[in-house]
């Protein structure tokens, strides 16, 4: 009789935790053993962003010897790319993916993570890393790595250029907070549009030109309405993955030390991998009709230094104590 009482408040629990949006143990019979975490991507399933978290999960959860189990919920079909930081916050799921541009406006430092000029596994020995946890903290994440530590970004564009100087004067680019003053500086005309909607902002006009990857391009089929990509690529991937705080705290020692150290074996995994998706996209793109702009030296020079100068600037005026260490530290 007592054993079918335990069961039955054992079941009870699980479901009151779930329905609080809190990690559960599941009631089989290692019921004590087992955390299951709710996850969500930003981006489709289908992108290699996501992949390499559908990945990172797989592993963790191998790794855990059954210990773990991550739930992938999905994307943005089940929740908008733009809620979910929200939503993690808040403990409606328990682990996500997400750029930095996401967290941004809540914390305007953590716009220097895509930034810095150091690789990943260097962040993490200058202290880089460390400080970035803790700014994550004050949002009520717990920050765990970078899941494109070689990415960076390209312009697309509607229309050719020669000049970076003049020729974005007035055109309409889609804007996120962590490359808005760059776009400011070039004189273009920002327009905010989800990423998920890009093609058909660039169909109908209302954009002419976005930053990305180029594997992205590939994947979500952009190819078709982009005429040109600007060299070089700007910034690097600050997509990363992050776990609620208030979740992280109750997870159990080992599970916290499984969870952030994958995620650093993946930063350094992935590396090489991305920059093979990078040139397998371009080759594609060229493949496409897509023209590849490099401009003179100077005028390159002065393009990309405008792009990392403009967003510093913002970084290191909006916080003053944090921002100008993030920048020593990231090896800006």
């Amino acid at each position: 009789m007592k054993k079918i009482i335990l069961s039955v408040l054992l079941s009870s629990i699980c479901i009151i935790l779930m329905l609080m949006g809190l990690p559960y143990m599941e009631a089989n019979v290692n019921a004590a053993e087992v955390i299951t975490l709710k996850a969500v991507t930003f981006i489709p399933k289908t992108t290699n962003e996501s992949k390499m978290a559908l990945d990172y999960w797989d592993t963790i959860e191998k790794k855990s010897n059954g210990r773990l189990k991550i739930k992938y919920l999905g994307g943005p079909e089940v929740i908008p790319s733009v809620e979910q930081v929200q939503a993690l916050r808040t403990g409606v799921v328990d682990i996500a993916t997400a750029p930095g541009a996401y967290h941004a406006p809540l914390v305007k430092a953590l716009g220097a993570l895509g930034l810095s000029r150091n690789k990943p596994w260097e962040q993490r020995e200058t202290g880089f890393f460390d400080l970035t946890v803790k700014l994550y903290e004050s949002i009520n994440l717990r920050h765990l790595g970078r899941l494109e530590p070689a990415q960076g970004f390209y312009m697309m564009t509607s229309f050719p250029l020669k000049n970076p100087r003049t020729d974005f004067k007035g055109k309409k680019i889609r804007s996120v907070a962590t490359y808005d003053r760059f776009l400011e500086a070039l004189g273009c005309a920002k327009t905010t549009v989800p990423r998920v909607e890009i093609y058909t902002a660039m169909e109908r006009r209302v954009i002419e030109g976005f930053l990305s990857n180029a594997p992205l391009i590939i994947t979500l089929g952009q190819q078709e309405v982009v005429k040109c990509i600007i060299m070089p690529s700007l910034y690097s991937g600050p997509c990363g993955i992050q776990v609620n705080l208030d979740v992280w705290k109750k997870l159990p020692k080992d599970i916290q030390d499984l969870l952030a150290n994958t995620a650093a074996e993946f930063e350094r995994k992935y590396d090489a991998v991305w920059r093979k998706y990078d040139e397998e996209a371009r080759a594609k793109l060229r493949q496409a009709g897509i023209q590849e702009i490099t401009f003179s030296p100077e005028d390159a020079k002065w393009y990309e230094d405008l792009a990392y100068s403009t967003e510093w600037e913002d970084v290191i005026k909006d916080d003053p104590v944090n921002g100008p260490k993030l920048k020593k530290l990231g090896g800006a």
